[in-house]
């Protein structure tokens, strides 16, 4: 593959970036403050007009519609009467579903309908009597006063707390670390030899399976909504990044159904049935007809699908979607925006440079921790073999600092999500599960951050049961809930808790969180093609299970910062199987590079199947060889050789476990 051989110098990275205690930054909201005072001037500067109004104008119709301007339904108690109360309450019913609208689809058109329509009713009624009830504006004043001030003085409440947790984490903080460099097992050689269990083998076979049905084909998906966490882009996300943590350290010789998959996934996540969503949201939350999905905010899409690019083109050294317009998002049949990986990431560093908090909105006006993390590992991972050094310089410069300043609280928890134009944050909407993912997704890219979330969650919410095994609690909010499937239970936050013990070296604990999901709260089944998967759990959080189940320390953060293996890259390779009878356990490189080792796993009785290699050099002759149980090796099949493309195809006997070789010669 193409690569940008010139490495810019990076500048040095400041001393917070080699810090593991909470700074005394953290939560300072420097740029939030800023969004948050601008709003509370211009709801004042509301206020005032609506009071002025209200007592000044003789006319009836105009007192109601300034009272309006104060709260949502507040013209209604000016109407008076039952009719005014009626609508006052119901007005105010609607608040939490309109607020729900706009951070969860970024519908910031349902929360300004809910303030103009019922004034507008109201100043329709008020004219039918032309009668104002005068103790509604004290009323309403009262109530705003009310409201506002239990809004800040709770804000300060929960800043003092933070400050006093900080320092006592912050003491806590290098003993813990400490303890947990004392228990933590060793990242993995480079080029450990790994091998997938039939079980896990099993579990792998759904994915694959998912991930190669037809575009139109989504079962085994979770169709519910298209806005929130359980669409299905990011399902076919996620089972991009399966597929490639197990070619990284499993399967590297080995393309494909691996490769495959993850075309698959990536090109079905570009059609209309997973993209129409960014039509409504830039119309009711950006009141725009461009909808373009990548040029500006929409990091949940920008974010996710760059990562898996990334991922493919670096383990495959295939360039495709490097191709000018390879990607055609489609919005509907006559929006169709033609882009490919270069842009994304340029869409990426442009959004990051031109935001005032540096991070930028998934849902118009919403800025969500999570998604702005996933796209610096997506950045990161397309750096690691661009070589651009923007990402390395954004991260040591702006990013950095912004998320610990803005979307860090002060006792060094991640603030989940943030209204980019009025600064305030949603509260309480998830805790073990908002740090410990935090931590998984910082891993890449702010390595210092990501053990201080580690370390801290895992002192506050692991515990060992009588039975002396590992368990988690205080789980709260969104915690209780799969995110994949929007179902109660705590599967989706035991499934990241067991890949971020997996990535910190810690496997009894993920072992312990991974056998209490199988054994008791979500028994593996089989499906009908005799794959495994964990019943009520949702495909998104059975993927994150499987990596905590395969992973090792540092792993996913040596999937995306680890740059293009081209040894790899230039010798033959495993190409196909008859999956899912025959799967790949493992496929590395040869000795030397001239050829590749495999692990097959087959039926109990042994069979007659066609193997396929591909990239075998011209002029080379090759052999097939078996291990025998002696440990010599058996020729299988001699004189291989390439045709004119590099492919070639042998029948091989396979059984429960045989383990295979092709070495090349001349």
């Amino acid at each position: 593959m193409t690569t940008t051989d010139s490495k810019p110098p990076h500048p040095p990275p400041p001393s917070h970036l080699s810090n593991l205690l909470i700074p005394p930054f953290a939560g300072a909201q420097k740029v939030t403050h800023q969004y948050q005072r601008r709003t509370q001037l211009q709801y004042a500067s509301l206020i005032a007009l609506g009071l002025t109004g209200f007592y000044h104008s003789p006319n009836p119709q105009i007192r109601v519609a300034a009272l309006s301007c104060l709260f949502p339904g507040g013209g209604f108690l000016a109407v008076g009467g039952l009719t005014g109360a009626i609508g006052f309450l119901l007005s105010v019913a609607v608040i939490p579903v309109s607020l729900f609208a706009w951070f969860g689809a970024g519908g910031l058109a349902f929360v300004l309908a809910n303030w103009i329509l019922p004034g507008l009713v109201a100043t329709g009624l008020v004219g039918a009597t032309g009668k104002v009830w005068e103790p509604s504006a004290p009323v309403v004043l009262a109530g705003v006063t009310g409201l506002v001030t239990y809004g800040v003085l709770a804000g300060r409440r929960r800043h003092a707390a933070a400050v006093e947790l900080r320092a006592s984490r912050n003491a806590r903080l290098v003993d813990a670390d400490q303890e947990w460099a004392a228990r933590a097992v060793e990242v993995p050689a480079v080029g450990e030899k790994r091998e997938l269990s039939r079980e896990q083998l099993r579990i792998l076979q759904r994915f694959v399976e998912v991930a190669h049905q037809a575009v139109d084909d989504w079962e085994g998906f979770t169709e519910i909504d298209q806005f929130q966490t359980a669409a299905l882009r990011y399902q076919l996300y996620d089972l991009g990044y399966t597929l490639a943590l197990v070619q990284k350290f499993y399967l590297p010789g080995f393309s494909g159904y691996i490769k495959s998959g993850q075309e698959r996934v990536i090109e079905k996540s570009t059609g209309d049935k997973v993209m129409n969503y960014w039509k409504w949201e830039s119309l009711w939350g950006k009141f725009t007809l461009d909808w373009d999905p990548v040029d500006r905010d929409n990091i949940m899409v920008t974010g996710y699908i760059l990562l898996s690019l990334a991922l493919y083109e670096k383990l495959n050294g295939d360039d495709r979607y490097r191709q000018k317009d390879a990607l055609n998002f489609r919005i509907t049949d006559g929006a169709q925006y033609l882009h490919n990986t270069d842009t994304i990431f340029e869409a990426l560093m442009k959004n990051w440079d031109n935001c005032s908090y540096c991070l930028f909105p998934c849902e118009p006006n919403w800025i969500y921790s999570a998604c702005n993390l996933k796209g610096m590992e997506g950045a990161v991972a397309y750096d690691s073999y661009m070589k651009t050094g923007r990402m390395a310089e954004l991260l040591h410069g702006r990013f950095h600092r912004n998320f610990e300043e803005d979307f860090m609280n002060a006792d060094g928890s991640i603030v989940a999500l943030r209204s980019a134009i009025t600064g305030f944050p949603v509260i309480g909407l998830a805790g073990v599960l908002g740090d410990v993912g935090g931590a998984l997704g910082s891993t890449a890219g702010m390595p210092n951050v990501a053990r201080r979330l580690w370390l801290i969650s895992r002192d506050r919410n692991v515990r060992k049961t009588k039975d002396g095994k590992y368990t988690i609690e205080n789980l709260v909010g969104a915690d209780n809930m799969d995110v994949g499937n929007y179902k109660s239970g705590p599967g989706f936050a035991y499934a990241v808790y067991s890949a971020c013990a997996a990535e910190f070296g810690e496997p009894e604990l993920a072992r312990d969180l991974i056998a209490e999901m199988d054994e008791s709260l979500y028994p593996m089944t089989e499906t009908p093609t005799k794959a495994l998967a964990n019943e009520g759990l949702s495909l998104m959080a059975n993927g994150v299970l499987f990596r905590a189940r395969v992973m090792k320390r540092g792993d996913w953060g040596n999937l995306i910062t680890s740059g293009v293996d081209e040894r790899t890259l230039a010798a033959p390779k495993l190409a196909s199987v008859p999956f899912p009878e025959v799967m790949v356990a493992r496929c590395q490189v040869a000795e030397g590079g001239g050829g590749v080792e495999f692990v097959l796993r087959g039926p109990q009785q042994p069979k007659m199947v066609t193997l396929g290699f591909q990239d075998l050099k011209r002029d080379c002759e090759y052999r097939l060889v078996e291990a025998r149980e002696d440990g010599e090796w058996e020729e299988v099949v001699g004189g291989i050789r390439g045709d004119g493309d590099g492919w070639a195809y042998v029948q091989a006997v396979v059984g429960d476990r045989n383990e295979f070789a092709l070495w090349g010669s001349g």
